[in-house]
């Protein structure tokens, strides 16, 4: 899904055939982001170096020992592709 905050308000407002980027249609973009704020601070990337100066990137929320990187399955789902290629 390229940017499932977007997806979500068309959804969302798709009965009334409004723009979720305009008028009162823009508060379901805005519903949408603020939905999703919980699972954006659980899943987010966390750089692990280790002592040899190598470093990956890892998924904070699902696994804090750095056995599943970044981006998780959860974090697919929440961020737009955008957004996951800028905090890789």
């Amino acid at each position: 899904m390229s940017d499932p905050v977007g997806e979500a308000a068309k959804r969302a407002v798709e009965p009334y055939r409004i723009s979720p980027y305009v008028g009162h249609g823009r508060h379901a973009l805005r519903g949408a982001l603020e939905a999703l704020k919980p699972l954006r601070r659980l899943h987010k990337p966390l750089v692990i170096r280790a002592a040899d100066g190598r470093s990956r990137t890892v998924c904070e929320g699902c696994d804090p020992d750095g056995n599943f990187t970044w981006p998780c399955p959860s974090a697919e789902l929440i961020y737009s592709l955008a957004d996951l290629e800028v905090e890789s």
